[in-house]
């Protein structure tokens, strides 16, 4: 039996599905236990130029375009042989045709949707993309959406993201926003980072945050694709596990 194969799609931004790629790649060695090069299972991380989604409701949006260029990257995937494909990007979802998305599409909304529904919270407050908040890709109970200020303020710092001229100083200031934000509304007892340029931003800074639960998405799904991998192989085929 051939080692199972995931297909990344990335490129929204580019940086994401890097860090995607590391965060599997991490729990390979650090859970299952892969150390020769023939026990990581192979990646393809396709880094698409798609166009732009960050502006809902403005001519220099087309809606149908981003649709085609999600089609395609998902049958370059699916033509490659990827046993399993997910999406790097929150809001790329909600250009997603669920109805003929192939079955090996591991959705990351849903896998997040699935992972809030088993804890017991209150409220989670969403970080997102506008995009994503007005096409209410995170349609469940108990969320706390932004004012259309504080959006404005989170979609300028997706975009600094974007451009890769961001710093620690940053960092400080998502966190003080979450602080903020809590302050308004104490029964916020998570956050989720719903645009994985905020995944990007706050990675390995998340543990510095104290007495806040922050979801990242890229979490979760690097966690899903892993078990899939290592808990589908035929028996008797090696097992990357400790």
């Amino acid at each position: 039996m051939k080692t199972k194969s995931i297909g990344i799609i990335s490129g929204a931004g580019p940086m994401a599905g890097v860090l995607l790629t590391k965060k599997i790649i991490e729990l390979c060695q650090k859970k299952y236990g892969c150390i020769d090069d023939k026990d990581f299972p192979k990646i393809i991380l396709f880094s698409y130029p798609f166009s732009e989604m960050l502006k809902p409701n403005t001519k220099n949006q087309n809606e149908k375009k981003v649709k085609k260029e999600l089609k395609d990257a998902i049958d370059f995937l699916i033509d490659s042989k990827s046993d399993y494909i997910t999406i790097a990007c929150n809001t790329l979802h909600a250009f997603l045709n669920s109805n003929k998305a192939d079955d090996r599409l591991i959705n990351l909304i849903f896998e997040t949707k699935r992972f809030l529904f088993k804890k017991n919270l209150s409220k989670v407050l969403i970080l997102s993309t506008k995009t994503s908040a007005l096409k209410n890709i995170f349609d469940f109970d108990k969320t706390k959406l932004l004012s259309k200020q504080d959006q404005k303020w989170i979609d300028k710092l997706i975009e600094k993201i974007l451009s890769g001229f961001f710093s620690l100083k940053d960092q400080k200031r998502l966190e003080n926003f979450i602080f903020k934000q809590i302050k308004k509304d104490p029964s916020i007892d998570c956050v989720l980072l719903g645009c994985t340029e905020l995944s990007v931003l706050m990675d390995d800074f998340l543990k510095k945050i104290s007495n806040i639960k922050i979801i990242d998405p890229l979490e979760i799904i690097s966690k899903k694709l892993c078990k899939l991998i290592f808990t589908t192989n035929q028996k008797g085929e090696k097992k990357c596990l400790q």
